[in-house]
């Protein structure tokens, strides 16, 4: 269930800013995410840096590795906290990109904990 938050511009900010610099809170206090796995949780720690640094970040390969699932909620967060933003989210076919990516960032935004506006 959804809680409409009646924030100042200054609590939001102090939100916001909190989430940017640490996504793994972002995940558990606006998506309900708790549990990650450690591979996971590399990825969340790196953004920032990344971000911050102005450099890529590269996810190996693999089956059920929960990478669209982490990067959807990664999109989710780079969006609300980085605003004004624009993500593109790739996969190797369009059916990916449309049937998972935008599946599993779906998910997320249908199951968040906090609304903080727009639409999915």
């Amino acid at each position: 269930m959804e809680n409409k938050l009646n924030l100042s511009h200054d609590q939001a900010s102090t939100l916001l800013n909190r989430w940017r610099g640490d996504p793994t809170t972002y995940f558990d206090e606006v998506l309900g995410v708790t549990a990650i796995w450690k591979l996971q949780q590399d990825l969340l720690n790196a953004c920032p840096i990344a971000i911050q640094q102005h450099k890529p970040i590269y996810v190996g390969s693999g089956h059920s590795l929960g990478k669209d699932y982490i990067c959807a909620g990664i999109s989710l967060w780079f969006l609300q906290c980085y605003r004004p933003s624009i993500v593109i989210q790739t996969a190797p076919t369009a059916r990916q990109v449309e049937k998972i990516m935008w599946g599993e960032t779906r998910v997320h935004w249908a199951n968040k904990k906090i609304d903080l506006g727009g639409i999915a």
